[in-house]
């Protein structure tokens, strides 16, 4: 019988609804580039990064990792330097993860369903999706390409007039969230749910996912149900 989850299997989200302070320096869960969860932080550095070629990474006297631009390509090579598209490919990878698997027909075993609308059973796409889908988006992906994660490095993040309505280190008002790209958005719901023969074998799960309805960025996923 499917059951509620024990408490805590997820590790909270970071905070969505608010912007990080416009000289931040630190992810905001206190993790290095390569483990945080801060896309918030993430899209602010690589915005700041604008036309710098690496970003240095230091510690503070209390041991938090800090992040600047550096100019310059002396530090081709070196420890301690991070090229911007290293964080552009950890966005894509996490941020755009199920952007991404959906574009390109990765998904099997695996029901989905986004903002009410069946997109996949578990053995076979809903007629015309994912495409439909994708042209519904401000950001369309289309069987032939996704022009959004092929031009990310293009794109300024952090930039939508939106957020001029919001200080730095201000909270959006409740049922909103920030998106790194489309700026303040009301957020959709999705579901993922495992094929009916993992539920037989007592391994089933279903997820909510928490998505930007105007590029399926993926804020959180957190599981409802399993057995």
């Amino acid at each position: 019988m499917p059951k509620n989850p024990k408490p805590r299997i997820f590790t909270a989200p970071p905070v969505w609804g608010q912007l990080p302070a416009s000289d931040a320096i630190s992810a905001r869960d206190g993790l290095r580039l390569r483990q945080t969860e801060d896309v918030l932080f993430l899209a602010q550095l690589l915005a700041r990064a604008a036309g710098s070629e690496f970003i240095r990474e230091t510690r503070d006297a209390d041991g938090r990792w800090c992040y600047a631009p550096h100019d310059g390509s002396d530090a081709e090579g070196l420890p301690g330097f991070v090229k911007p598209a290293g964080i552009r490919r950890k966005l894509k990878q996490g941020f755009w993860r199920l952007r991404t698997m959906i574009g390109k027909r990765k998904i099997s075993d695996t029901a989905l369903s986004i903002d009410g609308r069946k997109i996949r059973d578990c053995a076979r796409w809903a007629p015309g999706e994912p495409w439909n889908l994708g042209e519904t988006l401000r950001w369309p992906f289309r069987k032939e390409a996704d022009a959004l994660m092929d031009s990310l490095h293009e794109l300024p993040l952090m930039s939508d007039p939106s957020l001029n309505e919001l200080a730095p280190g201000a909270s959006v008002e409740n049922g909103k969230i920030i998106c790194p790209l489309d700026g303040i958005v009301s957020p959709i719901a999705g579901t993922i749910r495992t094929s009916p023969e993992s539920w037989q074998m007592l391994c089933g799960r279903e997820w909510r996912v928490i998505l930007c309805p105007h590029c399926l960025g993926d804020f959180h996923q957190h599981i409802t149900v399993m057995n």
